[in-house]
This record gives structure tokens, C-alpha cells and sequence, in this order.
């Protein structure tokens, strides 16, 4: 099988004119010839039609949806995409952008028609008056490293690095520093949105301000973000991290609820995890030099931890990265290793009570029917929301007069072959997403559950009749990212 690395690379080669041509192992039909001879014919990048490429393209993180594209198209630059969108809106074929395919439901995947794809399209990261500019497709790893080298780092990250840009600001992007800057979409001051009907548009608050509010956190529903525009970084510190673990959920709550109350603006970090039947909390701080923390109300929130869970780093998103990945390749034994497993994971966004409730509920229900073969993985976040989201899908968006919120996520790591289990866990999840409406929360990943018409109307009310305007205005085909939201 060709691999995709080996195929972009194969053809970089071969120069920005190849084409993966139609083969004997090609899906391409005389009826989808058109289609393909004017998208190879119209682009400097690479067009894939041959049946390993298509295999290959046809799951994403979550590895239990299977969905073929006709065409997968390796764009070169913008005007690739442009002009891809324009052939797909001529002939009415449906287009997916897929950046490094860590969907959990099939959203980046394409069912019979053009899979474009964003890696490796513009620059990773540029200075520019009074900030950066980093483009969609690139790596929030790339991001993180080019300005560490300057000693400053981008205020939220996600644990896992490897996502695109593109795409975690597609979701609104959380981590465990969302405790003081709140969603990563909230960093943001600008983008390039390429919307479906082939046009660009620079989107602020102060410009095309309507496709900046729903072009974020919205799923792709109203075009590629093309690139992005930040100033507020931070000093790249030194981070002092303490854990704790517990035995039971109700010393787990008592300790967030605690953290909440006395200490929520005297941490930089936050996290809660279950796994291996167990509860654990994490909190940090950056800092300067070591005297700073030995004074003062982390040095007082510190007395509720375990010193023996105490790590401090010079580069704390990198190393949180680096230890994940060891995980989930397996290079380290771990109850996170998620090679040749499929994942069935979501997220949902509560008040601090909703929370409790919604963990209360999940626990009991693990007690009275147990967890099949597998204990999942939950974790959880805090998200500061001090200041309004303008942006309507934001899961934090309908939460007014509320300083903070909190996340929780489940994710089940089951065997490839457990249909058994596999099949308990996405139950599983269609009811923690019932219960996350009836507390009055708001899913963050809709993982492989996507709410249906009546959820969504009590989910985002006025807002979605605003989504489905501009969706008719910028995408009059319906050709781009559909059923996701509108």
C-alpha cells in the first residue's frame, strides 16, 4: 500500500505538476472522468484517485467509521483550493477538508466525493506587525516550537500537538490552560476564511464580523480557515505542576469545588483525569524562579496535594505532548495506548454544579451496569469565561454570568475487533449527551453523535436560522462540510 507520507513525498519529487493518474487500481468511472480531468488539469498540487490513497483516506481518528472519497486532492497553495471549490460548485460534488483527520465521528471524511485536504498548505509561522500569522493546516506542534525559539508560547494548547490549527479552531480549541485564557478561539484576532463559494475573506470583529463569529467553533460549516492571526502570546516560563489522586468521586469534586471557590485566578493549569479506577487532579503554575512558589495561595493550595506527583519543566506544552505520544504509541506501558483501537470519545460543557450532577450520574451508572472490557478515560477541564464569546457555536457561548465552566470528556479505547463493546460505548455516549441537554450543557466534540434537528434548535435556538442564512449566502450549492451542524 502507498502510504500518504510516501505519496506527498513521491510526487514533491516528481514536481508540482504530477497527478497520481487512474490505474487498474483506481476507482475513478467514465461518469466521475470530467470531474477528475478538470481537477487534475486546474491544479498545481496532486489529485489521488487510486484505490490505496482512497483506503487509506477513508477513516479518521476515531477508526470505526469507514466513508471512501472519489477524489483526494493535495492542494499546493490557496489558489488550488479556490479553484477546487469552483470545479465542485460547477458540477455539484461534495467537498470535506480534512487537516490531520482526528475527527471522531466521520467529519473529516468525504462519502463519494472530494476529500481536500489542508497539511503542508502555507506557512508555519510568520512574524507580523504586532503578532503572528500562522496558516490553517499547520501543526499546533510547529506553532509551539517557533515560538518557544522566541521564548514566548501561544496561551491555550491542546495535550495532543499534533492537530491542525485549522482544526482544533474549528471545535474552539481546549486545554488545560483554558482556566485562565478560556477557548483557543478566544486568542484569536483574525482569519482568511475561503468560503465554499470560492471567495476569501479577512474576518475580525471589525471586519465581515458575521463569518468571523460563525466561521469559528461552527465545525467548517462556512468555509476553509485558510489562516490565522494572533497577538496575545505569553513568556515562555517555567511551570511547576502538582497532582493528587483519589479513590472516590466525591473527593474528587470536593477538591475541584475547592479549587474553584478559593484559588480559580491563582493557577495557570488545570486538569481532572479518570482511568485505571482512579480519580487524579492536576493544577500549575509558571513561574520565574522557585521562590515565587513559596509564598503566596499556590503555595497554600499546594498542602491538598501529593508531593510525590510534582513535576516542573521548562517547556510544559512540549513535554506534556512528547509524554502523550510516548502513550499512545505504546513506547511506554500505559492504559493510554491507543494503537489499532477504535475511539468513541466526546466532550461536554457544564455549570460547576451541572458538572457534579452529570459526573454523578455517569459513576452510578458505571456502578450498576459496569464498563464493558475497557474502563474509559475521562478528563476534564476548566474553562474561563469571564469575558462574553462572540462566537454563537462556542460550546461556552449561552453560559452568561458564569466566571468559569467545566468540561468533561469520556473516551473509550476498544479493541478493533469488539464490535461488542464498541457498540456499548456509542450507546453509552447517546445517553451522556441526553443527560449533558438536560442539565443545561452543551457538547464540545460531538464525537460520533451529532445532534439531530430538534437538539440543535434547543441547542443554538436563533442562532442556527443565522447559521443557515449564511450557509445559503456563502455555500448557495450546499457542497461544503454538510449535515454538521446545518
Amino acid at each position: 500500500m502507498i502510504s500518504r507520507r510516501n505519496f506527498i513525498k513521491t510526487s514533491s519529487v516528481l514536481g508540482g505538476a504530477f497527478v497520481l493518474a487512474p490505474s487498474p487500481g483506481c476507482l475513478v468511472v467514465d461518469s466521475d472522468r470530467l470531474v477528475y480531468d478538470e481537477l487534475s488539469g486546474s491544479i498545481r498540487g496532486q489529485v489521488a484517485v487510486d484505490r490505496d490513497i482512497l483506503f487509506e483516506y477513508s477513516s479518521d481518528y476515531a477508526g470505526f467509521i469507514l466513508k471512501t472519497p472519489k477524489y483526494v486532492v493535495f492542494p499546493k497553495d490557496v489558489e488550488d483550493m479556490v479553484k477546487v471549490l469552483q470545479i465542485a460548485n460547477q458540477h455539484k460534488v461534495m467537498v470535506t477538508v480534512r487537516g490531520q483527520g482526528h475527527s471522531l465521528g466521520g467529519q473529516s471524511l468525504s462519502e463519494g466525493g472530494i476529500l481536500l485536504t489542508t497539511a503542508g498548505v502555507g506557512m508555519d509561522l510568520e512574524n507580523i506587525d504586532n503578532g503572528y500569522k500562522v496558516s490553517g493546516g499547520t501543526t499546533w506542534l510547529a506553532v509551539e516550537e517557533a515560538l518557544n525559539r522566541e521564548g514566548k508560547a501561544f496561551p491555550v494548547q491542546t495535550n495532543y500537538l499534533g492537530l491542525s490549527v485549522g482544526g482544533t479552531l474549528a471545535h474552539a480549541g481546549i486545554g488545560r490552560a483554558s482556566v485562565k485564557y478560556g477557548h483557543q478561539i478566544e486568542n484569536v484576532d483574525s482569519i482568511r476564511l475561503l468560503t465554499p463559494n470560492g471567495v476569501i475573506h479577512r474576518c475580525s470583529k471589525n471586519e465581515n464580523a458575521d463569518l468571523f463569529s460563525y466561521g469559528l467553533a461552527s465545525l467548517g460549516q462556512l468555509g476553509v480557515i485558510l489562516d490565522v492571526e494572533f497577538s496575545e502570546v505569553k513568556t515562555l516560563r517555567k511551570t511547576r505542576f502538582i497532582y493528587n489522586a483519589f479513590e472516590s468521586l466525591e473527593e474528587y469534586i470536593k477538591l475541584s469545588d475547592l479549587i474553584l471557590s478559593d484559588y480559580f485566578d491563582d493557577i495557570d493549569y488545570y486538569v481532572g483525569y479518570y482511568f485505571s479506577g482512579r480519580f487524579m487532579i492536576g493544577v500549575g503554575k509558571d513561574f520565574q524562579r522557585e521562590a515565587e512558589l513559596e509564598k503566596g495561595s499556590f503555595k497554600r493550595l499546594s498542602v491538598h496535594f501529593n508531593d510525590d506527583y510534582t513535576e516542573s519543566t521548562d517547556n510544559f506544552n512540549i513535554m506534556m505532548h512528547n509524554s502523550l505520544v510516548q502513550q499512545i504509541e505504546g513506547e511506554v506501558k500505559s492504559d493510554l495506548s491507543f494503537k489499532d483501537k477504535s475511539h468513541v470519545w466526546d466532550h461536554y460543557l457544564f455549570t460547576k454544579d451541572a458538572c457534579f450532577e452529570f459526573l454523578r450520574k455517569c459513576f452510578a451508572s458505571e456502578r450498576e451496569i459496569g464498563f464493558k472490557n475497557t474502563s474509559p478515560l475521562m478528563n476534564s477541564y476548566i474553562i474561563n469565561n469571564r469575558n462574553k464569546s462572540v462566537h454563537p457555536f462556542s460550546p461556552s457561548y449561552n453560559f452568561d454570568n458564569e466566571p468559569f465552566l467545566m468540561n468533561i470528556g469520556f473516551l473509550a479505547n476498544v479493541e478493533d475487533s469488539d464490535n461488542e463493546s464498541l457498540k456499548f460505548y456509542r450507546e453509552r455516549s447517546d445517553q451522556y449527551m441526553e443527560w449533558c441537554i438536560n442539565l443545561k450543557g452543551r457538547p464540545y466534540l460531538y464525537g460520533h453523535n451529532s445532534p439531530d434537528q430538534v437538539m440543535k434548535e434547543k441547542l443554538y435556538s436563533e442562532n442556527l436560522d443565522k447559521m443557515e442564512k449564511l450557509k445559503q449566502l456563502h455555500d448557495p450549492n450546499s457542497i461544503l462540510n454538510n449535515g454538521l451542524i446545518v
